[in-house]
């Protein structure tokens, strides 16, 4: 009876481990959508918070920003932690960006990536501010958009 408690007992911590492993893997679902236009430009990193105050600084420049991504039927954009600086993006679905598994970035795709935090490089432009116009600026021409 001894041994069989101690059999269940380590395999019972086997099939936890192996578990806890499966889903630690399947949680690191990190998406990557690209165009093969981002190949020559250099992308200033900046965040959402220093975007908003010095935007002239970086219009019309390609930038790589962080943030967290939002999307509603009229609002795509991505933001700071508590979702005070919101930054348009302006997504061409004319000219989708791809995914390793010929995978491309639509609609439905974006959708499941709400809430989450991803980068995106583009152009920043003042003049692009989204729906109704509420917003400061907004990325464009957008050739890298992914989960971290």
């Amino acid at each position: 009876m001894i041994h069989a408690k101690t059999f269940l007992k380590v395999n019972n911590l086997k099939i936890i481990s192996l578990l806890t492993a499966f889903l630690s893997i399947g949680c690191n679902n990190k998406v990557v959508f690209y165009s093969d236009d981002s190949q020559d430009v250099k992308y200033q990193v900046v965040d959402v918070d220093s975007l908003e105050m010095k935007a002239l600084d970086y219009d019309n420049k390609p930038i790589e920003i962080s943030g967290y991504f939002h999307m509603d039927i009229e609002n795509i954009y991505i933001h700071n932690n508590n979702n005070e600086n919101r930054i348009w993006l302006d997504f061409n679905f004319f000219k989708p960006l791809k995914g390793d598994n010929d995978d491309t970035l639509n609609g439905k795709r974006l959708m499941t990536l709400k809430g989450k935090k991803v980068k995106v490089r583009g152009v920043y432009k003042i003049d692009k501010t989204g729906h109704l116009g509420v917003y400061n600026g907004g990325i464009t021409d957008i050739t890298l958009f992914g989960s971290n």
